[in-house]
């Protein structure tokens, strides 16, 4: 898949609405291959430009994670009081749901209040690692 194969998906679902446009916006960084971890600081920045509101904002990270055009996978980023950024997948805090607690990857201790230290960021899928290769 190329980049205007992308933009013609996202534009024949969501036409020409701030959803579409954030979309795009989004597609267009990840073929210039400069987006490497949308967080949601940028992601309201982007959204910000093509006048997108939380629901659009919502609308299109449900498009871009999900199966019709996958082009951004979910991780978790967790910021420890050293200033370290550590990163973790959906099974990560899945076995922490189950488990009870979630593990600090370096010193294996416990992550107090991990629920309010770990938030969601968005990296490049494979599909869209072929767009920026293009």
């Amino acid at each position: 898949m190329n980049k205007n194969e992308a933009i013609q998906r996202v534009q024949a679902v969501w036409d020409k609405s701030p959803a579409a446009s954030l979309c795009v916006a989004i597609v267009d960084q990840l073929a210039e291959g400069v987006l490497q971890r949308l967080t949601f600081g940028q992601l309201y920045g982007l959204a910000s430009k093509s006048d997108a509101s939380q629901e659009d904002i919502a609308r299109a990270l449900q498009y871009l994670t999900g199966h019709d055009l996958h082009l951004l996978d979910t991780e978790f980023e967790f910021i420890d009081e050293n200033d370290e950024t550590f990163y973790f997948g959906m099974q990560d805090l899945s076995d922490a749901q189950h488990e009870g607690g979630l593990y600090h990857p370096e010193s294996g201790e416990l992550i107090d209040n991990y629920e309010e230290r770990v938030f969601p960021t968005f990296v490049p899928s494979s599909l869209a690692k072929e767009i920026s290769a293009k």
